[in-house]
């Protein structure tokens, strides 16, 4: 993650945190044009304190830098026991029509990434993108 564009609400009662409309900026970087680009994500979350079980979900917008397009898509995610399992279909849009990429996220190694990376600003999260690209027939 490059950066937190807006942090949303944040709330919590005795037994959920919840947050509502946060707004993040990440810069994908794998080794397809398709997907190496910029990527602003809204997320909301009701998350189980005690126990780390909860829903997650929101929307994004990817440009990926290689096109004018970009992709779209209404996500949503699972936790158990803190641990997220994110995955799921950006729809390409303008230059991008018809392209789908099927994505499976997996937490990285922040050590590993060139400092570079969000164009000189600080990075605080990384995740691997393993991706399945449908181009147009």
């Amino acid at each position: 993650m490059c950066g937190m564009l807006d942090p949303g609400v944040y709330t919590e009662d005795d037994r959920y945190a919840h947050l509502r409309d946060a707004v993040m900026l990440y810069r994908n970087v794998t080794d397809s044009p398709y997907t190496t680009g910029w990527e602003t994500l809204v997320m909301n979350y009701d998350l189980k304190i005690k126990s780390g079980f909860g829903t997650s979900w929101g929307s994004l917008v990817m440009e990926p830098d290689a096109f004018t397009g970009s992709y779209t898509e209404d996500w949503t995610a699972t936790a158990k026991r803190f641990v997220w399992d994110i995955s799921g279909t950006y729809i390409g849009n303008g230059d991008l029509e018809g392209v789908s990429v099927t994505y499976a996220l997996t937490p990285g190694d922040i050590t590993t990434v060139p400092a570079n990376t969000c164009d000189g600003g600080p990075i605080t999260d990384v995740q691997n993108i393993s991706d399945y690209i449908v181009l147009p027939e």
